[in-house]
C-alpha cells in the first residue's frame, strides 16, 4: 500500500508540470476477455489530433523502465501485441494475445512514442473469471452495498443483473468493474451513430453514474439506461470536439484528479519532452482496473462509505496481489536459503581441497625434472646431429680439393717450415681451435674416427698447436692406429719442440707403446710378452715403412659424409622429428650412391607408411 501511495504522488506531481503542448495520451483500457482466456482488450489513445495509426509505436516499456518504476516483467507480458488503429475517427491500440491469461491481474508499462516525443504509463488490469462463474458474487456484492439507499429508482436490483447483460440501444446495462464508456458506447450506439455520440448521451441520461459527469469518470454497480437515436442532441464534429474537451479536462491538475500515468526523462535531449498526461479515476467506484496502482480516493464523489471498502472489487483486488506477492517473497526467500546451503557445502570441499597434502607434488617433481633433462637431451642430440652433417659435408669438400691438387699427405708434411708459413697466413690457431672443439664432440658422441679425420684435417693445412697434435696422438692410440701415431712422432722430433716431444713419448708410454732404437728399421709397436705378436709385427716393419707415405696408411679410410647424413636420419627418426629426418633424407637421395639411395628411400617409405 505504501507504494501505490508513492507512486500516486509521483503521478501527481509529474502531472502538475506537465505541457500543456502534448499532442497524445493513454488512456483508459477496455478488457473483453476472462481468466484462462487469451487476451482481447481495446486501449483508447487520447488527444490524438494530427496523428496517423503510423506515427505512433506502441509497446512494453523496456526492461530498465520496468526497474524503474519498481514492476515486475513477468515473461508472459511479452506476448502481447499491440495493433494501433483507426475506430470512427478514434485511435485505439488493440491489445491481443495469443495464450490464456491465467494470472488474476497484469501489471505492465506501456510505452508510447510518437514523433514529437515520448510517453510511459502503468496499468494494472484485473482479470474477471467468466461470467457464468461471476454473476453470483455480483448478486452478493450489490445486495451489500450501502449505496443502494443513494441510489435512484432507475438502479436495477441484484435480480435485474441478468437482463442488464445484454448492451442494445435503449435497454440497461449494469457497470461491471472491468467496464469503459468507451467499450459500453461502442456496443451500444444505434447506427449511423459515432462512439463518441453515445458517450455523451450516455452521460446526459445517467449524470449520477458518472464523476462530475465526465466520460472519463464512469462508476461500477450502476444500472444504465442506453440512448436511442432519438435521444442524441449533438453532432458527430460537435460530440469529438465535447470528449476532447472533457479528457483535458480530467487530465488537468487543477481539476484536482489523480493522473494515473507516470513521466521519464529520454536519455537524448534533443526529443521533446512535452508528453500529455493521462486521465485517473479519482474514486474506488471509477478506478477502472488499468488504474490499480493509484491509491483510491474514498472521499470524492463516491456514495461508499468507508465500512465498505473491504467488500469493494478494488480491494479485493489488492489482497489478491498481496497475496502473490507474498508468496513470491516465500519463494524467494526459499531459493536463498537453498543457496546458502550450497554455499557452504562449496566452501567445505574447498576447504578439504587446499588441506591435502603435498605429497603429489613431491612425486611429480621428478618427472617435470626428467622431462626438462629429456628435452635438453634431444636438443643437444640434434644440435650434434646437424654439426655432424656439416663436417661430414665440409670433410667431403675438403677432399675432393686436395684429390684436385693432386698432392701426397706425406710431401706436405715433410717440409715443417713451409706449413709454418702457410699456417701463419691462415691463422693456424683458430683452426686448430676450431678442430679441436669439434673433435671434442665428435668424442662425446662415440665417433673418435670423425674426430680423428678433424683434427689430422687441420694438422695437414698447418694447425700444429701442442694440444692439437697430442689429441690426435690420442686419438690414434685410442683406435690402434700404431703406425699413425709412429709417424706423428717422427715429424714432432723434426720440429724440435722438446716439450711437445716429451709429452708425446708419454703418451705412448702411458698406453703401452715404446719406441724401438734408432736405426732399426722397426715401428713403435704396443709392449707385450708374446713372442709370436713380436715376430709377426718385426717381420711386417719394412712393408709398414713402405707404405708409410701413403695416405691411407697415415690418415685412415675417410668416413663418407652421406654416411654420416644417414646416421644423422636415424637418430632423428628415433628422437620422433619427422621433418627434420625427411630433409636429410632428401639430401642423401641427391647426393649418395646408388646403395645409399636405396637406404633412404627405404628409410623415406618406412616414415610415410608410419
Amino acid at each position: 500500500m505504501k507504494r501505490l501511495i508513492q507512486r500516486t504522488v509521483v503521478a501527481a506531481l509529474a502531472a502538475l508540470f506537465a505541457h500543456a503542448g502534448w499532442t497524445l495520451g493513454l488512456g483508459n483500457i477496455s478488457l473483453r476477455s476472462h481468466l484462462n482466456e487469451p487476451l482481447r482488450a481495446e486501449l483508447l489513445l487520447l488527444k490524438a489530433d494530427g496523428l496517423d495509426a503510423a506515427d505512433i509505436q506502441l509497446g512494453l516499456a523496456s526492461q530498465q523502465e520496468f526497474e524503474r518504476l519498481g514492476v515486475d516483467r513477468a515473461y508472459f507480458l511479452t506476448g502481447i501485441v499491440f495493433d494501433v488503429q483507426v475506430v470512427d475517427a478514434t485511435l485505439v491500440a488493440q491489445m491481443t494475445t495469443k495464450m490464456p491469461l491465467r494470472e488474476p491481474y497484469l501489471n505492465f508499462v506501456v510505452e508510447a512514442r510518437w514523433p514529437e516525443g515520448r510517453l510511459l504509463r502503468e496499468y494494472t488490469l484485473l482479470i474477471d473469471l467468466p461470467p457464468a462463474m461471476t454473476e453470483a458474487t455480483v448478486g452478493i456484492s450489490a445486495q451489500r452495498s450501502s449505496r443502494e439507499a443513494a441510489l435512484p429508482e432507475k438502479r436495477a436490483s441484484a435480480t435485474e443483473s441478468s437482463t442488464a447483460d445484454v448492451i442494445r440501444p435503449g435497454g440497461n446495462y449494469l457497470v461491471r468493474n472491468a467496464d469503459t464508456l468507451w467499450r459500453i458506447a461502442s456496443t451500444a450506439k444505434p447506427e449511423r451513430i459515432t462512439i463518441e455520440q453515445a458517450m455523451l448521451s450516455i452521460v446526459l441520461l445517467n449524470s449520477e453514474a458518472f464523476d462530475r459527469e465526465n466520460v472519463n469518470g464512469l462508476k461500477s454497480g450502476y444500472l444504465l439506461n442506453l440512448p436511442t437515436v432519438g435521444d442524441i442532441a449533438i453532432s458527430a464534429r460537435d460530440a469529438r470536439a465535447e470528449v476532447a474537451r472533457q479528457n483535458a479536462a480530467w487530465s488537468d491538475p487543477s481539476s484536482g484528479l489523480r493522473p494515473g500515468l507516470t513521466l521519464v526523462a529520454d536519455p537524448t535531449p534533443a526529443i521533446d519532452q512535452a508528453l500529455p498526461a493521462a486521465p485517473l479515476t479519482a474514486t474506488p467506484d471509477t478506478l477502472p482496473p488499468d488504474e490499480a496502482p493509484i491509491q483510491p480516493d474514498l472521499s470524492v464523489g463516491s456514495p461508499q462509505s468507508s465500512t465498505d471498502m473491504p467488500t469493494s472489487p478494488e480491494f479485493d483486488a489488492l489482497l489478491i496481489k498481496v497475496e502473490a506477492l507474498e508468496r513470491n517473497l516465500q519463494r524467494m526467500e526459499q531459493q536463498l536459503k537453498q543457496r546458502d546451503i550450497e554455499l557452504e557445502v562449496l566452501r567445505s570441499q574447498l576447504l578439504a581441497a587446499t588441506t591435502k597434502p603435498e605429497l603429489p607434488i613431491i612425486v611429480t617433481q621428478p618427472e617435470k625434472d626428467s622431462f626438462r633433462w629429456l628435452v635438453l637431451g634431444a636438443v643437444g642430440l640434434l644440435i650434434a646431429g646437424a654439426l655432424a652433417g656439416w663436417l661430414g659435408q665440409r670433410a667431403r669438400s675438403r677432399t675432393q680439393s686436395d684429390g684436385d691438387d693432386g698432392v701426397k699427405h706425406s710431401e706436405q708434411l715433410e717440409t715443417p717450415a713451409e706449413m709454418t708459413q702457410e699456417g701463419l697466413l691462415s691463422d693456424p690457431q683458430i683452426r686448430a681451435a676450431k678442430a679441436l672443439e669439434e673433435a671434442e664432440v665428435y668424442l662425446a658422441y662415440g665417433r673418435p674416427d670423425q674426430a680423428e679425420e678433424v683434427l689430422s684435417a687441420a694438422f695437414r693445412d698447418g694447425a700444429t698447436s701442442q694440444s692439437l697434435v697430442l689429441r690426435l696422438l690420442e686419438c690414434y692410440l685410442e683406435q690402434s692406429h700404431f703406425r699413425e701415431a709412429q709417424s706423428l712422432l717422427a715429424q714432432i722430433e723434426q720440429g724440435g719442440d722438446a716439450e711437445l716431444i716429451e709429452r708425446g713419448s708419454q703418451i705412448l708410454t702411458s698406453a703401452g707403446v715404446t719406441r724401438a732404437p734408432e736405426g732399426t728399421g722397426l715401428s713403435l709397436v704396443p709392449v707385450t710378452d708374446n713372442s709370436e705378436e713380436v715376430q709377426s709385427f718385426a717381420e711386417a716393419g719394412v712393408a709398414d715403412q713402405e707404405s708409410s707415405g701413403t695416405e691411407e696408411s697415415i690418415y685412415g679410410l675417410e668416413t663418407d659424409p652421406v654416411d654420416s647424413k644417414l646416421d644423422l636420419a636415424r637418430a632423428y627418426l628415433d628422437m620422433g622429428d619427422e621433418e627434420g629426418a625427411r630433409l636429410v633424407l632428401t639430401e642423401v637421395i641427391r647426393e649418395g650412391n646408388l646403395t645409399q639411395q636405396a637406404e633412404a628411400r627405404e628409410l623415406l617409405l618406412r616414415l610415410e607408411v608410419s
